[in-house]
């Protein structure tokens, strides 16, 4: 009989516990939209190299390249920045309208390491020679790899991001969440970043994809807040967390608290808020189960319409 009882208990663990994780999964993302990337972006691949982190900026037209001397320097059709982590393994390449301008801004543009041209492209990295020479090869052979194969969670999480946003789409990317990395990223922002990094890692929030909005008169040299500010541009980046939707609801107020955010709802949508005054930027989290969104812009009123757009996307998606 004892037998028996054990054989009819584990049929039931073993029937129930599907139904149980489907149950606490239901409606546990964001929903997902049609083609992750608009147009203009379709044919950008990953370079084929490790890397932690990865932004493409491909502006409607080419914009000047402000270096600390020129406010009007030789026009840029696009940029790609890609990082495997602090130490020097950071590199970026400046897609020049044409190999002219490229060599005249060789001598301006300064990235602490090495730098080179090839054609209208201008490359520059950090003083990491071995991740250097392998990202080095990878633009010069053009060797890349589709998003879906190289990192599927970063073509969902583009998926993930509106589909009528509040300004024009300028760069797409992503970052993992590696701590030394998030840490230093968020430190150059002016955002707080024990605060900001530990609430991440408190949502074990493993991976970001983001979009950056908005339309740029000229490239700025700054980096950071203060690039945000003198491109008047906004950043919607998304991320699921790995504990299930109906946990994440449990304890998001207390996560967003922590990093000095305060309730702040957008239309009825759960949000929070936080201002840097320091930096003249606001940032706002909201989240659809375990799916967590962070908008960045100058004003509240920006960062409440990248909130917004989210919000009407998902609501036309169910």
């Amino acid at each position: 009989m004892k037998k028996r009882h054990y054989i009819l208990g584990a049929l039931a663990v073993v029937i129930l516990l599907p139904v149980i994780a489907a149950a606490l999964t239901w409606g546990d993302r964001a929903l997902p939209g049609g083609d992750p990337l608009p147009p203009k972006f379709a044919d950008w691949r990953m370079p084929d190299v490790e890397a932690n982190m990865v932004v493409y900026l491909l502006p409607d037209a080419p914009i000047p390249l402000r270096s600390l001397t020129d406010e009007t320097g030789a026009p840029i059709a696009g940029a790609e920045g890609v990082a495997l982590g602090p130490g020097g393994r950071y590199a970026a390449r400046l897609q020049f309208t044409n190999a002219d301008d490229a060599a005249a801004a060789i001598d301006q543009v300064d990235f602490g390491g090495w730098k080179g041209r090839d054609g209208a492209n201008l490359s520059v990295l950090g003083w990491n020679a071995e991740w250097g020479v392998t990202i080095r090869t990878a633009w010069a052979r053009n060797t890349r790899v589709s998003w879906q194969e190289r990192e599927p969670a970063v073509w969902r999480g583009w998926s993930l991001l509106p589909d009528d946003p509040p300004a024009p789409p300028l760069a797409f990317g992503f970052v993992r969440n590696r701590s030394d990395l998030t840490e230093r990223m968020l430190r150059e922002a002016g955002l707080s970043a024990g605060s900001i990094g530990s609430a991440l890692g408190f949502a074990r929030v493993d991976l970001a994809a983001f979009a950056v909005y908005g339309e740029m008169a000229t490239l700025p040299y700054n980096r950071g807040a203060d690039f945000l500010r003198d491109a008047d541009i906004g950043v919607l980046a998304v991320a699921e967390s790995g504990y299930p939707g109906v946990v994440l609801r449990l304890f998001f107020g207390t996560l967003a608290s922590r990093a000095g955010l305060e309730r702040a709802d957008v239309d009825g949508q759960e949000a929070y808020h936080r201002t840097f005054e320091e930096r003249g930027l606001h940032v706002m989290l909201t989240r659809y189960g375990r799916t967590v969104y962070a908008a960045m812009a100058q004003s509240r009123e920006n960062a409440e319409a990248l909130v917004r757009s989210v919000a009407e996307s998902q609501r036309s998606r169910g």
